[in-house]
């Protein structure tokens, strides 16, 4: 685990446990934060409020690439609070999908160091290996293609739940276009929904 997830990792668990009483309940006097961009409907008669993108799916990692759909239904890791989650999710041993989102002020928070959200998806189930990232690393790799154009546009997140959306670039083809001399692959577009075990 790399220092970054690792810190990811510290912190929502500290978040967890610190929004937490004793009986694993949110108490009265504690406060959460909204998840970000997420307006909340209101129901009137039960006084809940449920933000309006939370998916209804069940436990498991749903990502869209282009026109392909991967559904990913066993959790590995998922740590997550309406402020941060690190997240590992596969289907078999051949595809996984890592979701990292930082909270919503990440990039002015100085008690920790975070980085931007990122997610890749590795598909070995095939005769060639894809590795779609939306990652600030695979950009600052190959900056002459269109690699620093993909990353994370927007995303929203509650405690165990998240979705997104944004760009991601296949690192494998990127390696193997460099190596043959061949034209770099184009930026695909993605979605991303997350349910985690409650």
């Amino acid at each position: 685990m790399t220092p970054r997830r690792l810190a990811i990792t510290l912190f929502g668990l500290s978040l967890v446990l610190g929004a937490c009483g004793d009986d694993g309940e949110p108490s009265a006097g504690d406060s959460v934060d909204p998840p970000i961009d997420a307006a909340a409907d209101v129901d009137e008669e039960q006084g809940d409020s449920t933000p309006s993108d939370a998916p209804s799916a069940d436990v498991g990692a749903v990502v869209t690439i282009g026109d392909e759909q991967y559904v990913l239904p066993e959790e590995s890791t998922c740590i997550s609070n309406p402020r941060a989650m690190t997240s590992l999710f596969t289907d078999g041993p051949d595809i996984r999908v890592e979701i990292d989102l930082p909270p919503p002020d990440w990039e002015t928070d100085t008690a920790s160091e975070w980085g931007p959200p990122e997610v890749v998806l590795t598909d070995r189930s095939g005769e060639g290996r894809r590795s779609y990232q939306a990652t600030g690393n695979v950009g600052e790799r190959y900056p002459d293609t269109d690699a620093p154009l993909a990353g994370i546009e927007e995303y929203e997140m509650g405690d165990g739940w998240a979705t997104g959306s944004g760009n991601v670039i296949d690192g494998q083809a990127l390696v193997d276009a460099e190596g043959d001399g061949a034209e770099p692959p184009p930026l695909l577009p993605m979605t991303f929904e997350v349910v985690c075990e409650p």
